[in-house]
């Protein structure tokens, strides 16, 4: 897209309708972060309910300082004026295939979360270098 100097064109998420709740994946990473970022400036340029956003991070339970980033994720969504949950994976971890697990206990917790919530849509980032999400 060629920039038109217009700001409420010129944004990566120019296709984002605003009108309806949404959620973000937010890990904590520079990639989950800027989404976060990206779309609280959506809302300023264009309008939009910031209630309606859910910021979604899981712990996954792998590491100790996880809890400590979800605070940190919990922190930035409520500055931005969105709401925040906490998905935590229980149970048993594999020992084999433990990161392509994690991954699909992620993508399940945070779709179940939506459909149990009545959000139509989940954003999610990542840099092009995370092949692995992509």
């Amino acid at each position: 897209m060629k920039p038109s100097g217009d700001p409420a064109r010129d944004h990566a998420l120019d296709d984002l309708c605003l009108d309806s709740p949404m959620a973000l994946a937010v890990s904590g990473g520079p990639d989950s972060m800027a989404l976060m970022t990206m779309v609280s400036e959506r809302i300023e340029v264009c309008g939009g309910d910031r209630s309606a956003v859910t910021v979604l991070s899981v712990n996954h339970g792998l590491r100790a300082q996880a809890r400590q980033e979800a605070a940190l994720a919990r922190a930035l969504a409520h500055g931005f004026g969105f709401s925040f949950r906490r998905l935590d994976w229980t149970g048993e971890k594999p020992a084999r295939g433990l990161q392509a697990a994690a991954r699909g206990a992620r993508y399940s917790l945070m779709s179940e979360w939506c459909i149990a919530h009545g959000v139509p849509r989940l954003l999610l980032a990542h840099t092009m270098d995370d092949q692995a999400e992509t």
